[in-house]
């Protein structure tokens, strides 16, 4: 490949000089010989590259299109079709359209090439990148993918930009004005730009006497980049993104009071949310951290669990030992106001947001209890929560000593050792039957639920199964499945808010026999997400799969049904009662017997 020294570009501009270009008289209306572009746009004419408009215009300050630039590119270094069609797979492009011809010769060199929707999108305007991408290799101008010796002269491309070759490569070519130090790498392109550059590699290729028409393009890819980025940077939209950024940081009105790393964010969580899957999210840093921690099994706040009952939010559970539960709040206490504001309209992810807050603040809570209303003042605090709970902390039903009870309130990075405890102290008392609630468990981490899995199913038994693409595979008990071995009776306990890793856990012990489902019909959550964290602290997270029980059943937004429905009371609801562990605890002495 011929690599383009400095020193061949300043033979080149000398050659420019020595021997300028001859064009005709101006022959557009609107191209006076005082254009910027008069020379490129009559050369463009002589050369029968472009004949304008019928009204007599060229119309310079027009966007180019995808469908222009393959014709122009293609019309002047010399292609001429041999026949008037051109069939491709595109499925945009019609075989009797007038740039057809040259949209099936891009392709049968290896200038273009089909993505996965076989669209080349005609109409959409071109950037400065694409158009080079094009202009370079059919005009005989080399793009090393590898130039560590070409400085560049433009202020705007980093040398680890994934286009800074094709930068290098047009400089050294003399395709671009390097005084202004830029090169608007996504600049909109217009058909009189499009002539410069056509203009400057007609020079060059008579400075070096290249005549002939390339007959096969080989496809280089900057090896930095994956697939998905290359994709990204080459989709014909991208550049109104660029676009669009760059507007706003140069034409804003408070243009001065931006938060460049906000835009970012916002961008970002703006492409996430277009999926349409509300399991999908991206939150920047503030955001971000606060569910990592939640996902650590801690958090800032007072310790309260808030649900909604009757349109109305209110205290499902108050955590031990925390501020909300030494400064007197109780389950089922009815939440007015915060800090003397009206929750009324607001979701109980909003409350949620506003009740936590950093350790050392004040908050103030306004409920209503029975018929009498309350106002607590609350520190907050750092909150390191278990998620695991035993029989002991249970207050509505008192639990038989021979019925053993384990709760997981969300499968964090801790609960499977958690679980792993608490067990086996539970197990070492030898009850005759388990209650495993799962109960509003939001989910959480799959590995920690496969580890809580383990001690029920047997090992090298079917855990659960993943579907990607199609493809289905299946995750493995690695465990002893000692409560199945000793023929413990089990319960396990759902309702509305059981969703997604402890569907995971329920669905397979239901599946296996090894537990009835006492409660309620689950929330039906049955995909899989994958998590990223940031080093600055925002978050991702992605659905990349669906998931099956044992036996193949999907639940996804259907849930899973529960061997006995026990529909929650309102006194359940405020606290007063639990009917849902009275009916497992009955369940459960039937079969103990």
């Amino acid at each position: 490949m011929i690599k383009i020294r400095e020193k061949w570009l300043s033979l080149a501009i000398l050659a420019i000089f020595a021997a300028p270009l001859v064009v005709q008289a101006a022959v557009f209306d609107d191209v006076p010989p005082s254009h910027p572009f008069y020379d490129p746009i009559q050369s463009m004419y002589d050369k029968n590259v472009t004949k304008g408009y019928s009204d007599g215009t060229f119309r310079p300050d027009q966007l180019v299109t995808r469908a222009e630039l393959m014709k122009m590119v293609f019309t002047h270094i010399g292609y001429k079709p041999t026949e008037n069609t051109g069939e491709t797979k595109y499925q945009d492009v019609p075989k009797d359209a007038w740039f057809a011809p040259f949209v099936k010769k891009g392709v049968d060199i290896g200038i273009l090439g089909y993505g996965e929707e076989m669209k080349f999108f005609p109409e959409t305007q071109v950037t400065k990148i694409d158009a080079l991408k094009v202009i370079m290799p059919l005009e005989g101008i080399p793009t090393p993918l590898i130039d560590n010796e070409t400085i560049l002269r433009f202020t705007d491309v980093r040398e680890e930009s994934s286009y800074s070759y094709l930068a290098k490569a047009a400089q050294n070519a003399g395709l671009i004005d390097t005084s202004i130090n830029r090169f608007d790498p996504y600049k909109l392109l217009t058909r009189g730009e499009l002539s410069y550059l056509l203009y400057r590699a007609e020079i060059y290729r008579q400075v070096f006497g290249l005549t002939s028409f390339p007959t096969e393009i080989p496809y280089y890819s900057n090896s930095e980049l994956t697939a998905g980025e290359e994709a990204l940077l080459n989709n014909p939209k991208f550049p109104i993104f660029i676009d669009v950024w760059s507007r706003i940081n140069q034409a804003y009105i408070d243009k001065n009071d931006l938060d460049q790393n906000e835009l970012i964010y916002m961008a970002t969580q703006g492409m996430v949310n277009s999926l349409g899957d509300q399991y999908s999210i991206f939150e920047s840093p503030e955001k971000g951290m606060e569910i990592e921690d939640s996902f650590e099994g801690s958090y800032e706040g007072i310790g309260v669990v808030i649900d909604e009952f009757e349109n109305q939010p209110i205290i499902l559970s108050v955590i031990k030992d925390s501020p909300a539960e030494k400064a007197g709040l109780k389950a089922g206490d009815i939440l007015l106001k915060i800090d003397q504001k009206s929750l009324e309209g607001l979701s109980t992810d909003e409350i949620s947001r506003l009740i936590k807050g950093d350790a050392g603040t004040k908050i103030t809570l306004e409920i209503k209890r029975n018929l009498e209303t309350f106002t607590f003042t609350i520190i907050r605090e750092e909150l390191t929560l278990d998620s695991v709970v035993i029989q002991e902390e249970q207050q509505q039903v008192v639990i038989p000593e021979n019925i053993g009870y384990l709760s997981i309130y969300q499968f964090t990075e801790s609960t499977g050792d958690e679980f792993d405890t608490l067990l086996k102290s539970t197990l070492d008392k030898n009850p005759k039957g388990l209650i495993l609630d799962l109960r509003n468990n939001p989910g959480g981490y799959l590995t920690t639920a496969y580890q809580v899995m383990d001690h029920f199913i047997p090992k090298d038994d079917v855990l659960i199964n993943i579907e990607i693409s199609d493809r289905l595979s299946a995750e493995y008990s690695d465990g002893e499945g000692e409560i199945l071995a000793k023929n413990i009776p089990v319960v396990v306990l759902i309702n509305k808010g059981t969703a997604s890793a402890s569907e995971v856990v329920a669905g397979a012990l239901q599946d296996y026999k090894i537990a009835k489902l006492i409660g309620e019909t689950s929330f039906g959550k049955g995909t899989v997400q994958e998590v990223t964290n940031y080093t600055d602290g925002s978050f991702f997270k992605l659905s990349i799969a669906h998931w099956l029980t044992p036996k193949k059943r999907d639940i996804n937004k259907v849930g899973l049904t529960p061997d006995i429905t026990v529909v929650e009371t309102k006194d359940d609801a405020l606290g007063k009662t639990d009917s849902q562990l009275e009916k497992a605890i009955q369940e459960l002495q039937k079969m103990m017997q």
